[in-house]
């Protein structure tokens, strides 16, 4: 099968998009991309893109939500990480036009029911790519009793805060979205992270916390498939639970005293931490690689 991948970001070896292209050719399929730009204007790049599929013929087109760039086609596959009402009219229109709109979580994937898609489902599009991340010797500079990588919200920040305030040894990585990190928290932030960089801190601590952002209630993040994938116990505020077994592959803390107990309880009791983090781990690279969740995608819902 033919795929033209139009996505909004450049193919780093780390970035999701990437690691679709690479899963999809691993399972026989070729991909062309076609990088959406602000560096041309709405129509200009609409008029490439109908070029690129023109001149290529794909069997099917994956479009990656992200930017609004170009004005909507009709007939993609239409993949999104976020809500509904967090994308742009444009890219909205387009995954009302989709032949399949593709998300992380189940209630997403409803909401475009309700707003007149054609077929939506949760895949999740997210996942672990087992050449990136994967358990790695502890790199000193990175070890720590607990560590969170993500986006460092005003919300993230106050819980933070608060594990600081109860004794918690923390660490911390990623960007800060809204330009400010607390006074409080700088001592204990050590900037942004990609690649290999993230399977070794995950591989240096004992805990990895991942409170995931109110829009997505159900769903999974990265963060969901690449903690277990490094052998890691992740600490969740919530999963779907057709992922991953509750307190046996992932721990899932219901509010702030819940989670400071289980965080203290786990750092006590190693062994099992860790066969909680092994059973996560085994069923991530059984399931949860991107490889896995495409070919299951080709298989009951592209068959041709």
């Amino acid at each position: 099968m033919k795929i033209l991948l139009i996505t909004p970001v450049k193919l780093h070896t780390w970035l999701p998009q990437h690691l679709w292209r690479k899963a999809i050719i691993k399972l026989g399929h070729k991909v062309k991309v076609f990088p959406l730009s602000s560096r041309f204007l709405k129509p200009l790049t609409s008029w490439r893109l109908a070029q690129a599929i023109s001149a290529w013929q794909p069997d099917e087109v994956f479009f990656s939500a992200g930017k609004d760039a170009v004005w909507p086609i009709k007939n993609t596959i239409f993949f999104s990480g976020v809500p509904f009402s967090m994308l742009s009219q444009h890219e909205q229109a387009i995954g009302l036009q989709a032949k399949l709109v593709i998300t992380n979580d189940p209630v997403h994937a409803q909401a475009w029911l309700e707003k007149g898609a054609r077929q939506a489902i949760c895949l999740p599009i997210s996942a672990a790519d087992p050449s990136l991340h994967f358990p790695t010797r502890p790199v000193k500079k990175y070890q720590a009793d607990v560590v969170f990588i993500g986006g460092l919200s005003p919300d993230r920040q106050q819980l933070f805060l608060k594990l600081l305030t109860a004794g918690v040894s923390l660490k911390l990585f990623g960007t800060i979205p809204e330009g400010f990190l607390s006074p409080q928290l700088q001592p204990i932030y050590f900037g942004p992270v990609w690649g290999k960089a993230v399977s070794q801190i995950y591989s240096s601590c004992k805990i990895a916390l991942n409170p995931l952002p109110s829009h997505m209630p159900t769903g999974g993040n990265l963060r969901t498939f690449e903690i277990p994938a490094c052998g890691t116990l992740q600490l969740a505020s919530r999963t779907n639970p057709a992922w991953f077994k509750l307190d046996q592959e992932i721990v899932i803390y219901s509010h702030f005293k819940d989670l400071t107990a289980k965080i203290n309880y786990y750092l006590n009791h190693p062994r099992q931490r860790q066969k909680i983090a092994q059973a996560g781990y085994r069923r991530t690279y059984h399931e949860h690689t991107y490889q896995k969740h495409f070919a299951l995608l080709f298989k009951t819902q592209l068959a041709s």
